[in-house]
């Protein structure tokens, strides 16, 4: 059990981090010359000197007065915040964040008193001007900073151990899984429904034959009663079926999301003292250097980022060491004395990106060439640039452009380990000249280091999963349509900028290494475009299987070639399936390049005809229908559209098959719940699926809805398309 001083401790080292985060943030709003709120840093100052008491450091509530101090020289106009004074005070907060960073790690703290000294020792800038006004500061009769209240929101933490959220975690898993199998239950009671359907069927030609021949019309006539009053009972146990499945799936779902927040911190909490280390470098480096550090406040997984932190590490040294100039160099070519690094985090979708900038010396790529050759590295590969394979390069091991070791570089392992432990992550990496001079890294990894979209696929024998961020189009080629260069078979893209015309390779011929047609049907072939650092690799499969979120397992199989497999996953039916690494899948294109690919398509035949699924879309919005119509026939659905309820009732009454409803709520005439409740009420349309598909989120809502009758509730607010896909597909 924590003692009272431990527990303590951990509080202030979530707190000191809170209060240093938003005190930086103000600094660089200042340089920027944008409005920052002083009065609210002169507070986080005057909280953490008390924080500090509370703990009994005394060095850091020494430095949390001065600070205090001179922030409230700031907020009431005494004095503006030239650059040597926003030094200062970055030292003194790097200071700081050192001296608590050893006392949590048992260690003997830094000595504090020369920082103490040189903020005596900073000489006091002019004062702010008359009509100045600093954020959260009226420019006449500046308020008592001592008697200013703290509006700021007190936010709660509750302290749960790390074990014990990946136990939850793993549960919540467990039991997604466990739903999932219950869909197959659903559809033997769907099958079974379908017999009695087609036994009540034969029964009524039976029943006329036997009246033929002379037998009792009252006792056909009973049977057929009691076999319908069945047939009926038995739809009506698996709508019941349906609309209990769709609950605990959704039930399922929130608790996995709300377990996964428990996991979640800021990177702030993880990332936070990068600023501090890099600067430590650079100046005993005899640097001069300047830290961005931008997107802290993103909440991810904690496992993902505590895999981060060595990589990261690793980049920002090399930021310094490669790409940093000494001030003399950075002045005589023209450039501001500071280099100015950059490290920030951004979301995109499921992905996290984070970009390592400098605007340092850049990329040597006549040196970097050089010592490959010399090394033997560059082989002829014309499917690639030359600053392509020159970055590739830079990424194996040993591979350095250092002249001599020190204590930064010199060993070529940094970008190698990189590498690895990125793709350890299924995520990818890419190098390349930054925008306005030196160097930029770009990392892209899943947000969930155990759970990814992937784009499930069948080649040969074997089924993938392929993460669905690299994914960038799914195709259906027709045979005719593919070119030829160099004897390679070609397909063009239509990609939002442009034509993209690339080779086109069968997966299993990929994955295997072994020489197999690209398969086809019809004439038809089947293809993903794949896009992993800047490359486009088109790879035809046998079948494109379903995209779902599943949990990402460590690939326990002899042999396999981790550069390629970087995970396996678990089906409903206990299959397993290869998850497919991005960058290696590209890697393998690239280097088939040069190799005689199989040009033959392999003709497996028509496609079976296969009776189309109608789907009757009912809402009063014309842009809604033209966008639910468009997703659907994609899927290779049949769709009918109707204005309101009244129309969706003289269409499905006109003798018109109809597999599923999709309804909004709120129509004209008649609305979604006086159609459901209407189908509902009439035993020829009573079996039909019906979803809504509304925004209307209210929970009243929601249960009148399934109340009366309707197999799934889908929010127009939180609408995923696959969520809508696979709901339909489970229900017909």
């Amino acid at each position: 059990m924590q003692s009272i001083r431990d527990q303590l401790l951990a509080a202030f080292d979530a707190e000191h981090r809170e209060h240093l985060a938003a005190i930086r943030h103000a600094l660089t709003l200042a340089e920027k010359g944008l409005a920052a709120d002083f009065l609210d840093v002169f507070r986080r100052a005057h909280s953490l000197k008390g924080a500090a008491r509370a703990v009994d450091m005394p060095d850091v509530e020494e430095l949390a007065h001065h600070l205090e101090t001179l922030f409230s020289e700031v907020a009431n106009g005494e004095r503006t915040l030239d650059r040597p004074l926003s030094l200062t005070i970055e030292r003194v907060l790097d200071s700081l964040e050192a001296h608590v960073a050893a006392v949590l790690a048992g260690e003997s703290p830094p000595a504090v008193t020369s920082v103490l000294a040189d903020m005596d020792a900073a000489p006091a800038a002019e004062p702010a001007p008359a009509n100045a006004t600093v954020a959260g500061q009226a420019p006449e009769n500046p308020p008592e900073i001592m008697g200013a209240p703290d509006t700021a929101p007190v936010q709660e933490y509750l302290r749960i151990r790390a074990e014990t959220v990946t136990k939850a975690s793993q549960s919540a898993h467990e039991l997604a899984r466990a739903i999932q199998s219950r869909t197959r239950l659903d559809q033997e009671l769907k099958g079974l429904a379908g017999q009695l359907h087609a036994l009540e069927s034969t029964w009524g030609k039976l029943r006329g034959t036997l009246q033929k021949a002379g037998n009792s019309y009252e006792r056909f006539s009973a049977f057929q009663s009691d076999l319908r009053t069945v047939t009926r009972q038995f739809s009506r146990l698996v709508q019941k079926q349906r609309r209990s499945q769709w609950l605990v799936e959704q039930l399922g779902k929130n608790i996995r999301t709300d377990v996964e927040r428990l996991s979640l911190v800021s990177a702030e909490s993880v990332f936070g003292s990068f600023g501090r280390m890099t600067r430590d470098i650079a100046r005993g480096d005899g640097k001069v250097i300047e830290v961005q550090m931008e997107g802290l406040e993103l909440l991810v997984d904690r496992g993902l980022l505590q895999a981060l932190k060595d990589p990261l590490m690793h980049l920002l040294r090399n930021a310094v060491s490669h790409g940093a100039e000494m001030p003399s160099e950075r002045l005589a070519a023209g450039k501001p004395e500071a280099v100015q690094i950059s490290l920030a985090l951004q979301s995109r979708g499921s992905q996290l990106e984070i970009r390592v900038s400098d605007d340092g010396r850049g990329l040597d790529f006549d040196r970097i060439e050089k010592i490959a050759a010399e090394r033997g590295l560059l082989e002829a590969n014309p499917g690639i640039s030359r600053q392509q394979q020159l970055t590739s390069v830079l990424l194996r091991p040993g591979f350095t452009t250092s002249r001599e070791i020190d204590r930064l570089s010199g060993r070529g392992i940094g970008l190698s380990v990189v590498h690895e432990a990125i793709r350890k992550m299924h995520g990818s990496l890419d190098i390349k000249p930054g925008n306005s001079g030196g160097t930029e890294v770009i990392i892209s990894v899943p947000m969930s280091m155990s759970r990814q979209a992937l784009v499930m696929v069948s080649a040969g024998n074997q089924i993938y999963g392929i993460p669905a961020h690299a994914v960038e189009k799914v195709m259906r080629v027709h045979a005719d349509d593919l070119g030829t260069i160099t004897g390679q078979p070609v397909v063009s893209v239509e990609l939002e900028d442009g034509e993209l015309t690339t080779t086109l390779r069968g997966l299993e011929t990929l994955v295997a290494g072994a020489g197999v047609e690209i398969p086809a049907e019809a004439g038809r072939i089947r293809a993903i475009l794949v896009r992993s650092a800047g490359d486009h690799c088109a790879l035809a499969v046998d079948e494109l299987l379903d995209v779902d979120t599943h949990v990402i397992e460590d690939p326990l199989i002899l042999g396999a070639d981790r550069t390629l497999i970087s995970g396996v996953v678990v089906l409903e039916d206990g299959t397993p399936a290869l998850v497919l690494s991005p960058e290696g899948l590209a890697e393998r294109w690239r280097l088939d390049g040069g190799r005689p690919q199989i040009g033959e398509i392999a003709a497996r035949g028509a496609d079976p005809i296969i009776a189309q699924k109608v789907i009757l879309v009912v809402d009063d919005s014309i842009t809604t229908r033209t966008l639910e119509k468009n997703l659907l026939e994609t899927q290779g659905f049949r769709v009918l559209v109707s204005v309101d309820g009244i129309d969706a009732l003289d269409t499905l009454r006109r003798s018109m098959h109809v597999d599923l409803v999709l309804a909004d709520i709120e129509m004209p005439r008649m609305d979604g719940f006086g159609l459901l409740t209407a189908m509902k009420s009439d035993p020829r349309l009573e079996s039909i699926p019906v979803v809504m598909m509304t925004s209307r989120a209210a929970p009243e809502d929601i249960k009148r809805g399934l109340d009366l009758g309707a197999d799934a509730y889908i929010t127009k607010q939180k609408f995923d398309q696959r969520e809508l896909l696979a709901t339909i597909n489970q229900l017909i």
